[in-house]
């Protein structure tokens, strides 16, 4: 019998584990409290910047994903468009200015979507056609566990604290980055 959580399978699953970590605290908890409400930036700002994201994702994700096709590879892809999101908000709470935090943001949350679409595929790597559904399904049950996860380990470190969303991103991308090295390295 071929077993549902297999390393692999669980490699893969625990990257939705990652990468919802990512994008609660950038995507949908404090990224914008800190831009709109904290730097008192209009939001205005903050949707033009996810429309040029858009545009982008609209132009890279079919381009990328023939290069992965031709090569017949997609983790050299995820592995660097994770790199590409981490970095970048690894730096975010610290950098001078509003510009350049809507820029260094939208570079992470550009990387981080084009970084799941060679996610996904790499399901049939790791589990046979019947099993693929059990193993998603593990994949988006971590990836709750991971917004709960962050949620409460920001509230019982007081990481956080009230009013200084800036210092949740250094600690949401070590996590990220520390979570998706499973899938990295066993898959």
């Amino acid at each position: 019998a071929r077993a549902v959580l297999t390393v692999p399978a669980l490699s893969w699953a625990l990257y939705d584990f990652a990468n919802t970590i990512f994008s609660y605290v950038v995507v949908t908890r404090y990224f914008n409290d800190w831009i709109i409400e904290q730097r008192g930036v209009e939001d205005i700002w903050v949707g033009a910047m996810s429309f040029v994201v858009a545009l982008a994702l609209v132009v890279s994700l079919p381009l990328f994903g023939a290069v992965a096709d031709r090569w017949g590879r997609r983790k050299p892809f995820l592995v660097g468009f994770t790199l590409l999101a981490v970095v970048p908000t690894a730096t975010l709470g610290s950098l001078p200015t509003v510009a350049l935090a809507l820029l260094v943001a939208g570079l992470a949350i550009f990387a981080y979507n084009n970084a799941l679409a060679h996610y996904d595929p790499l399901l049939a790597q790791v589990a046979p056609p019947d099993r693929r559904g059990r193993v998603s399904g593990l994949g988006v049950a971590l990836g709750y566990v991971g917004v709960l996860f962050v949620f409460a380990f920001f509230a019982l470190t007081d990481l956080v604290p009230a009013g200084e969303n800036e210092r949740a991103f250094f600690p949401a991308a070590a996590l990220f980055l520390v979570f998706s090295l499973p899938c990295f390295f066993l898959v």
